[in-house]
């Protein structure tokens, strides 16, 4: 067996649905060359000034193999991803399966990183992304073997220090080992790599799915009674209780069988060793099958343990071992059917000889198949976004012809009133569910065949608030207002469809003010007593306690508030000017802007600003001026546009301060946009626009001042 290029979808949604898979840190081990898991991590930043959630459910499925390489292949999906706040589709999270500890002999391949709208992507389209571990050979070890434990790492956001992540495992070792192998016994499979640690099982039902005699029913019924009732299979054991081991029912540490080599010593003592049992011979004259229970025409004699064991029926007379056995006449056709199957689970499931391995037997009643009814598995667990598709996940076997399908969806007392969920479509096995607000309901599927009863299992879906998402429709991006002017804010967000909200806006000069919106649209108006750039802030709560934001700098001027005059010299640093970003040298500034006796504003009357940065590098000439603020706190700003070397085009930003003297200068391309962009071609101090959070350059000579 090697390797899919992708997990096939059965067992991916066996998986999915999986108890076990989501039960621990072990997953779920199908065999020897399938393992999955289902796991989930979360992070909360704990900034309360931007908090953000995300919580991502994923699957990881594991193939071995045994065509010759020895290495393992794993692969990652996520079943849901869920993300607000200031956790953006922009973050990005990055998983990786590695060798844990870095044991020798183990290397793994690159960890994948993507953003979070990446991953999201994923889930909708069912994208699997891979990874690889890889085992060298153990020269010193019989069948060069290695054993290697394996973890999911993940790196959230570079482990940012304000955030908070929880999971259920995931970044810790694994309970158990991969092993790799270069055993040279299976014909051209030449080595592999397993999941070492299930418990490896050869399987013989006593009857078919339709209840009719298995081609292995004799046998089968001679293992069961040796592991029911051992003392009375023959050869009869007189000083004690026969432990015949094997067992997959009651496996414990000290039961397994081991595998020998076919027809080498051991398996030919064995062999010697049941037909003495078979015949009565010494010394089981007395003990074993008498004349009138031994083979006929058409019957073989069977051993249990089986003569290719180092548990089989030498091994207490030759070996010392405390294991006993049990021998019985049964239908030759039988018992060369029951034989062919065990060197194709030696085969299948990788079975090594000797210490490197062990295995058990389970002898079941009946095969499974359609003849018991559905068999359905759901995910016990899912979770999603309000107002968003949630998948659910479901399987289902053991189906003759059509059967109804059915979803069904109740909430919690928990849950607020008038919490609703709908499926896409409630009769397909795996549809989505839309819950319009937080909450947990359990969703329940019900199939029913016409045959047999009806078999319903459920899933708890967990539905998490989503904050409200707020943008700002008025003012505008550095839009200029005159001192007591009134500002309106027309603040329109979207939510889920049973929640109820407030509007706060704070206004950043020490005011907010509170309403209730109407429509989903916050309205509020207020009047700026003094110049300055301010940030307004709009938070719309809802009544689960989310909280989105949005803001939006206007420009506030007063035409009496005074003016300006500046000049004087800063160094400039180095990244200043990105087309020569190693540049160091002086920047000569002057400035003077004023708004002249009567004049209304926005654009003042009278003024200039120029700047030149040693070595003629970029040489600023203003053209136009839009606007000057001077705050109270002895800050300013002014915008205007210009030329750069002579040529038209460009647009800047002045700030300044006179106490300490110190200044800022940003200059970009205008193109179709008349504020910052992104063809910056001088900053000084990149930093925030907001005069009272812009970082100034301290002047080296000369001064800003201001007059009033």
């Amino acid at each position: 067996m090697h390797p899919p290029a992708a997990p096939d979808n059965e067992f991916a949604e066996e998986c999915q649905t999986s108890p076990a898979a989501a039960a621990d840190r072990m997953g779920y081990i199908k065999n020897r060359m399938q393992w999955c898991g289902t796991y989930r991590i979360d992070a909360v930043n704990i900034d309360p000034k931007r908090p953000g959630f995300m919580a991502m459910n994923f699957v990881v499925i594991g193939y071995g193999r045994d065509d010759g390489v020895r290495d393992l292949h794993f692969f990652l999906r996520p079943m849901s991803v869920v993300f607000f706040g200031s956790l953006t589709a922009a973050d990005s999270l990055s998983f990786g399966i590695d060798c844990y500890h870095d044991t020798p002999g183990c290397s793994a391949s690159d960890d994948h990183r993507r953003t979070l709208g990446e991953w999201l992507g994923h889930a909708a389209t069912g994208t699997w992304t891979q990874f690889v571990l890889s085992s060298d050979a153990d020269p010193d070890e019989s069948d060069k073997i290695r054993f290697h434990p394996f973890a999911i790492q993940y790196q959230f956001k570079n482990l940012l220090p304000n955030y908070v992540r929880e999971d259920n495992g995931v970044g810790e070792p694994l309970d158990y080992y991969v092993r790799c192998d270069s055993a040279d016994y299976f014909d051209n499979r030449t080595a592999a790599c397993i999941f070492h640690d299930v418990l490896p099982h050869l399987i013989y039902p006593v009857l078919n799915a339709d209840g009719s005699d298995s081609p292995v029913k004799e046998v089968a019924q001679h293992i069961q009674d040796a592991f029911k009732n051992p003392n009375e299979t023959r050869p009869y054991r007189l000083d004690g209780y026969k432990n015949i081991p094997g067992n997959y029912d009651a496996a414990t540490q000290t039961n397994y069988l081991q595998r020998v080599r076919y027809q080498g010593p051991e398996w030919q003592e064995n062999r010697a060793e049941k037909d003495r049992a078979c015949q009565g011979e010494w010394p089981y004259t007395d003990t074993g099958i008498p004349p009138e229970e031994r083979p006929t025409d058409g019957q073989d004699c069977d051993e249990y343990p089986f003569a290719s064991t180092l548990q089989g029926t030498a091994a207490r007379r030759f070996r010392l071992m405390p294991v006993d056995f049990s021998v019985r006449a049964v239908s030759a056709t039988q018992n060369r059917s029951a034989g062919s199957q065990l060197p194709n689970f030696y085969r299948d499931d990788r079975i090594l000889y000797g210490e490197n391995d062990y295995f058990w037997v389970q002898i079941v009643p009946r095969d499974a198949g359609t003849a018991d009814g559905p068999d359905i598995s759901v995910a016990s667990k899912v979770e999603g976004a309000e107002g968003q598709p949630i998948q659910l996940y479901a399987t289902m076997k053991n189906t003759a012809g059509t059967p109804s399908i059915a979803w069904t969806v109740e909430g919690t007392d928990a849950n607020d009133p008038g919490a609703t969920c709908s499926f896409d479509n409630p009769h397909i096995l795996q549809p989505k569910i839309t819950c319009n607000d937080d909450g947990v309901y359990q969703a329940t599927l019900t199939v029913d065949d016409g045959t047999h009863a009806p078999v319903s299992r459920s899933t708890q879906v967990t539905v998490h608030n989503v904050p409200p998402q707020v943008s700002i429709t008025s003012p505008t991006p550095w839009q200029v207002f005159r001192v007591g002017t009134p500002v309106q804010v027309t603040a329109p967000f979207t939510d889920a469809a049973n929640d109820t909200h407030t509007c706060e806006v704070s206004w950043d000069d020490s005011t907010t003010t509170q309403s209730v919106p109407t429509d989903r649209v916050c309205n509020q108006t207020h009047t700026f007593t003094s110049a300055g750039m301010y940030t307004i802030e709009v938070a719309v709560t809802d009544d689960d306690g989310g909280t989105g934001t949005a803001e939006v700098m206007v420009i506030v001027y007063d035409p009496k508030g005074g003016f300006i005059t500046e000049g004087g010299v800063i160094t400039s640093p180095a990244g200043a000017f990105p087309a020569n970003p190693e540049h160091i040298g002086k920047l000569h500034v002057q400035a003077t802007v004023k708004y002249l006796p009567g004049e209304n504003g926005p654009v003042p009357g009278n003024g200039r600003i120029a700047a030149d940065l040693e070595g003629g590098e970029m040489r600023l000439q203003s053209t136009g001026l839009e606007w000057l603020v001077v705050a109270p706190s002895g800050k300013l700003a002014a915008k205007g546009v210009g030329t750069v070397g002579g040529q038209a085009g460009f647009g800047f930003l002045f700030y300044g301060e006179d106490d300490p003297d110190g200044l800022r200068l940003v200059v970009w391309r205008l193109g179709g946009n008349t504020i910052p962009n992104d063809q910056i071609i001088y900053d000084n101090y990149p930093s925030n626009y907001d005069l009272d959070e812009s970082s100034l350059t301290t002047m080296t000579s000369g001064s800003v001042q201001i007059h009033n």
